[in-house]
């Protein structure tokens, strides 16, 4: 799996050039806050062609996460935002 990400601390400023972050699914998932499969607040909004949106909010940690997953129930795209930092990252899968 490969990761572009984008961030910024600075909301006043556009969202730099994306970098690529090779890394696996598992250690992707234990950086992230979701990480440990429970989420205070979670909405799932089914979308067009079986994807699926998921929102999840962390209120006392002040974050929230918007994730679309494919069809497969794979991350394609996710919004981190917190008070302080708004990261935007896009997946790609190797074909299997």
């Amino acid at each position: 799996m490969t990761i572009y990400e984008t961030g910024t601390s600075d909301g006043d400023s556009p969202l730099p050039t994306p970098y690529r972050v090779s890394i696996s699914g598992a250690d992707y998932v234990d950086s992230e806050p979701f990480g440990s499969g429970i989420a205070p607040v979670a909405v799932s909004l089914p979308m067009q062609d079986g994807e699926e949106r998921l929102l999840l909010g962390f209120p006392d940690a002040k974050v929230f996460v918007d994730l679309k997953l494919d069809s497969q129930g794979r991350i394609t795209d996710e919004l981190f935002a917190s008070p302080k930092h708004l990261f935007r990252r896009r997946f790609v899968y190797e074909p299997e």
